[in-house]
Parts: C-alpha cells; sequence; structure tokens
C-alpha cells in the first residue's frame, strides 16, 4: 500500500501529525466509482460518484467541515477523484491508496423504455478493504475523533465480515468518545448478492450503535418486506422495544448470580489483611470490579423500569434548600451549600431528589477529585434550581448538550470507572419531577449542572396540604429524510 501523500493531508501548518482533532467534522465513510453516463449523443462522459461520498460533497458546499474515509488506487482516476474532493472542500487525510488497485466502475445508460439503468464492476475497489488495510487503525482513530460519522447501507455491503467487524467497533468506539452517528439505509441488492438475510443481520447490528437513522420507505420495503410506512415505522419501534426488553431482561438475570457474588465478595474482603501483597491486590481489584457491576445491573434495572413507563412520583411540599442540605451532609460532606434566605418550595418526591443531586453529587466527586464542589440553591422566578459545580477540566463545548445521554462519556479525562449512566438516570428522575437538567462549563475552569424544578406556588403548602399531582407521559421523535444522493461533479 502506498503511503497516505503530503499533498493529500487536510493539518494545518505546524499542526502535528497524528494528534487527535478537535471535534468539529463530519466523517463520511464509504465507496466512490468512476462513473461512465452515456449522453443523449450516444458518447460517454467521465465523473466520480457514491451515496456516502455525495453527501460529503453536498455538506462541504453548506460549510459543514466533512472528510471522507476510503480507499483508492494509485492510478489517474484515483488522483481525478481526489482532485475533486478537493474542489469541493471535502478533507482527504482519511483516504488510503493502494498500489496496483483502480476504482470502481459505474456504467449508466438508459433500457428500451428510457429508464435510466446502472452496470457495475466494483468487486476489486480498493474501499471493499479499506478495514483490512494495514493502515485501517488510522480511518478508526478518525471516526474516534468526530463529530459525526456518517454511512450508508451500500457502505456496509462493502465490507466482508472481517471489515464490517471492525468498522461497527470503530463506529462504537466513535459513540462512546461522543461522536453522534447516523445511518441512512440506502439498500441496493446488487451489493449483497442476493444475500438479503446477511443484509438484515448487518442492518440491525448497525442499527444498534446509531443515534440517527434516517429509513426511506423504498429501501425498507425491499429489504423487509413492509408493505407501508406505516408498517415500516411500526418494525423500527418494535425493534426498539425488543432492544430494551432486552436490557431488561438481561439485568434481572444477572441480578440473581450477581447477589452470591456480592456476598463472596464481601468474604474475600474481610479476609485481605491475611492475603499476601500480591494476592491482595488482586482480591481488591476482583472486590472492586464485583462492586462496579453490582452498581451498572442495578442502573440498567433502573432504567428499565423508566422504560417500562413503571416509575411514579410521590410528589410531595418540600423545602428545597433544607433537602438538599441534608442530601450533600450524606453524600457528599465537604461540598459548600449555599442557600436563599427564604424557604425555595417544590413539588418532590424526596427520595428522587436524592437519587438527582447524589448522582450529580458523585459526578463532581469522580471526575473532579480533591477540587471544591459548591452547591447553589435558589430560583429564577418560575423555577426552583439547584447548581452542582466542581473545578475539574470542564467537558468540551460541542459535547455539553450529549451529558445526559445513556452510556454517554465526554473525554478520558471524565471517565473514571463509571458505565456513564449516572448523569442520564438523574435526568431521567428530573422529568418525572416536571423539570430538567442543563450543563455548563464554568468560568475558570470546571462543570456546573443545573436541576431546575417547578416551584410551588403557595408555600404554606409545607403545613400540610396534599398535592393532588398525575403523571403524563410524553414520547418523543423525529422524522427525517435520507439526503439526495445524485451524481456529484465539479461545478462549471
Amino acid at each position: 500500500m502506498l503511503p497516505r501523500m503530503a499533498n493529500e493531508q487536510d493539518e494545518q501548518p505546524g499542526e502535528p501529525q497524528g494528534e487527535p482533532r478537535e471535534r468539529t467534522r463530519v466523517v463520511a465513510v464509504g465507496d466512490v466509482m468512476v462513473e461512465l453516463a452515456r449522453g443523449n449523443d450516444g458518447r460517454f462522459g467521465i465523473g466520480c460518484g457514491g451515496d456516502a461520498f455525495n453527501t460529503a460533497i453536498y455538506l462541504a458546499r453548506a460549510g459543514t467541515e466533512v472528510a471522507f474515509a476510503t480507499a483508492l488506487g494509485d492510478d489517474t482516476y484515483s488522483d481525478g477523484i481526489l482532485a475533486l474532493a478537493a474542489a469541493e472542500n471535502v478533507r482527504r487525510d482519511l483516504i488510503l491508496r493502494v498500489r496496483g488497485r483502480t476504482p470502481g466502475l459505474c456504467l449508466v445508460d438508459n433500457d428500451a423504455s428510457g429508464a435510466r439503468r446502472q452496470h457495475h464492476w466494483g468487486d476489486g475497489a480498493p474501499a471493499r478493504d479499506l478495514f483490512e488495510l494495514s493502515e485501517w487503525p488510522h480511518i478508526a482513530g478518525g471516526l474516534v475523533g468526530a463529530r459525526l460519522v456518517y454511512f450508508t447501507g451500500i457502505t456496509l455491503s462493502l465490507y466482508s465480515n472481517v471489515g464490517l467487524g471492525r468498522f461497527l467497533a470503530a463506529v462504537e468506539m466513535a459513540r462512546k468518545a461522543g461522536a453522534r452517528i447516523a445511518f441512512d439505509g440506502n439498500f441496493r441488492p446488487r451489493g449483497w448478492k442476493g444475500d438479503v438475510g446477511r443484509a438484515r443481520t448487518v442492518f440491525l447490528e448497525a442499527l444498534k450503535r446509531v443515534d440517527l437513522a434516517l429509513p426511506t420507505f423504498d429501501d425498507e420495503a425491499i429489504l423487509w418486506g413492509d408493505p407501508s410506512p406505516e408498517a415500516t415505522v411500526e418494525r423500527l419501534q418494535a425493534s426498539e422495544a425488543q432492544n430494551r426488553r432486552f436490557v431488561s431482561d438481561v439485568s434481572h438475570e444477572l441480578r440473581t448470580p450477581l447477589t452470591a457474588l456480592v456476598a463472596e465478595a464481601s468474604v474475600i474482603e474481610a479476609g485481605l489483611d491475611g492475603l499476601a501483597p500480591d494476592a491482595r491486590r488482586a482480591a481488591e481489584l476482583l472486590v472492586a470490579d464485583v462492586r462496579r457491576l453490582r452498581i451498572l445491573v442495578e442502573d440498567l434495572m433502573e432504567l428499565s423500569r423508566f422504560d417500562a413507563r413503571a416509575e411514579q412520583a410521590d410528589l410531595r411540599p418540600t423545602d428545597l434548600g433544607e433537602a438538599t442540605r441534608s442530601i450533600v451532609s450524606a453524600r457528599l460532606p465537604g461540598a459548600a451549600v449555599h442557600g436563599p434566605p427564604a424557604q425555595v418550595v417544590v413539588a418532590a418526591d424526596v427520595r428522587r431528589l436524592d437519587r438527582i443531586i447524589g448522582n450529580l453529587l458523585d459526578n463532581a466527586g469522580e471526575h473532579a477529585p480533591g477540587t471544591p464542589v459548591e452547591v447553589r440553591v435558589g430560583d429564577d422566578g418560575a423555577n426552583a434550581i439547584v447548581t452542582v459545580g466542581d473545578r475539574g477540566p470542564g467537558v468540551p463545548e460541542d459535547v455539553l448538550e450529549h451529558l445526559f445521554e445513556r452510556f454517554y462519556k465526554a473525554d478520558a479525562s471524565r471517565h473514571g470507572g463509571s458505565s456513564g449512566l449516572g448523569l442520564a438516570i438523574a435526568a431521567e428522575h428530573a422529568a418525572l419531577l416536571g423539570g430538567s437538567l442543563s450543563a455548563r462549563n464554568r468560568d475558570g475552569g470546571g462543570l456546573e449542572v443545573t436541576l431546575r424544578l417547578p416551584r410551588v406556588v403557595s408555600e404554606s403548602l409545607l403545613a400540610g396540604d396534599v398535592l393532588d399531582t398525575a403523571r403524563d407521559d410524553a414520547g418523543g421523535g423525529s422524522d427525517a429524510g435520507s439526503a439526495p444522493t445524485e451524481q456529484a461533479r465539479p461545478n462549471p
């Protein structure tokens, strides 16, 4: 394989190569083919295109920083594709070049009725081997450093099982590192060589790892046999519900053997003093791992109850300042608490309030150890507010809005040993109380997380009045269409 050429790099002058980029760009992954299109005069014009490549060009034209990840040959047609990418401001540092190979070929003409048709020769295209080339870790690193990773059903059809395994692992790593994952379910049967069963399996595996799915009914009907768009929506919703049930079932199945493990770990912990140093260290690690596993399973079970709409709040008038001081005293006594001179009354379930504020304190203590933690209670007129601020490293601005997503981890400095569920659970409890959580970086360094809850109008409720409250379940969703996939050509 040829080395990546200097004039194909996008690093700025003086920027060290191999250093992680700021998480600002989109990375589109796929293939780009040479296209021969027959014109009305019978002659062929030459161009290039591919669904993910075309999307990268459209994003670049819209002003988005975007890179394209693929593999090309060392021929003049590959040179032309790189020149087009450069002309369209698509970054090329994730394009590998393979000696002695050429891109795939697509011939476009019309049949006797005038309908457009395509003929493909792409089995030997280097893009198919992208995640089996020696430099595939460079591509994986590009995905991990992206703000958003975009790929399509055609992308998935390119790779062998080995390549798919590496690609989906890289996607999963990118998502855990903070990237958003977008999947356009563009399905072309010829790319799967008639193996619909494999295509369905691969699509399902991909969907488990994405944040944004872009299905189109025509493709879904071909792949899954859906008779209507409504059937497609129902199938996708059922698949999501099945995944949630799986998490719930696995969590419950783990609980019984985990209880035995915790008991056995407690026995081991009690005998640590009698162990040799090496054995003691191994035993300490085992006890810590069992504890982390117990917390993870308990958190998963808690989230599964939210997913099943099984959680109800017992709302009662609560002095937020007094409740917060009590929680901080029990969970993080060293934190400073600043409250208002007057009572701030909310309708709250004290147990859930403890879960929210406790998780915020745990997050600050874990990710900003040794730094001062400040807790403030107040109001902004309509809402009561509790803020928990630390003086740790903070998080990148572009990931703040994702901190309350399940299993989300902002960066290595804030990973610790957590599962990424603490803030997501706190957000679920806040929503159940009619409130919300938000985060911002503090001036001078550190992270500040704010809980907002509706205020109770009459503070006389603290005297014993009962609140008549009911929970309204709200669902969310979005409809999105896939990007157009016309042939991309240089602007005249």
